[in-house]
């Protein structure tokens, strides 16, 4: 607050000094001669820079009513390119199986049985299904397939064997 008013003060004072010390106007000077007695002196003007009348270009007559509402521009139609959507690349067939259960036989060797809609099947190592795959390996928790055809691997999930055995 204090800095508003030293800066306020500062201006005041400087328009004062500028206003006190500036050379007086001096009056118009004027010839006894040109002064008749009883007339009255004219009070004079001081020059205009601009001219006494303007010189404005005459207005055109307008192409439509200003105040009449105007239509929204129609809307630009852009003719849509059909878009060529590459085929999805050929997939496998599915593999449909549900398991039922497992056995491992005397020789140590896995077989897991599968359901594949009203059929039952039992997987080994190198069986092919007849939907195509091939059964590479079995695993305690998971069955490795391949399909030969389109050089695909897959893996069907097992469930974890029981940590006890029924008879």
């Amino acid at each position: 607050m204090a800095s508003r008013r030293w800066i306020y003060s500062s201006v005041g004072a400087a328009a004062i000094a500028v206003w006190a010390f500036a050379p007086p106007a001096s009056p118009p000077t004027e010839t006894p001669s040109a002064r008749t007695p009883g007339t009255a002196k004219a009070p004079s003007r001081p020059p205009s820079l601009l001219p006494s009348i303007l010189e404005r270009p005459a207005l055109e007559a307008a192409s439509r009513d200003p105040f009449a509402p105007v239509a929204p521009p129609a809307p630009v139609v852009v003719a849509s390119k059909p878009v060529q959507v590459a085929p999805p690349p050929p997939s496998p067939p599915p593999l449909n199986l549900r398991f039922t259960g497992r056995m491992t036989a005397p020789d140590g060797s896995q077989i897991v049985f599968v359901a594949v809609g009203d059929t039952t099947l039992t997987l080994s190592v190198g069986q092919t299904l007849p939907n195509g795959y091939t059964v590479n390996a079995i695993h305690d928790r998971a069955v490795e397939l391949s399909y030969l055809p389109m050089n695909f691997n897959t893996r069907f999930d097992l469930p974890a064997p029981p940590t006890y055995e029924i008879r």
